[in-house]
């Protein structure tokens, strides 16, 4: 799994833990697929009060390849 370099320069500007990243992928609380070929990982962080990270990857690319990562504000734990 790829971060590509946005990802990995907001994660140096206070965004998620990459072991969050990493632990969100591998294991999820719920998995998403779009039909736009992007696949969204949600995990509760409790480490981050229990907000719901949300990590997007492109799965066509090998490596899988992290699009974006987000606390999202819509979802509840």
């Amino acid at each position: 799994m790829n971060l590509d370099r946005h990802t990995i320069e907001r994660g140096d500007q206070k965004e998620p833990a990459k072991e969050w990243v990493l632990n969100t992928v591998l294991f999820p609380d719920r998995v998403e697929e779009r039909k736009d070929d992007e696949v969204h990982y949600l995990k509760e962080i409790p480490d981050a009060k229990g907000k719901v990270l949300r990590v997007i990857i492109n799965p066509i690319l090998s490596p899988h390849r992290v699009i974006t990562v987000f606390f999202d504000r819509r979802e509840r734990p």
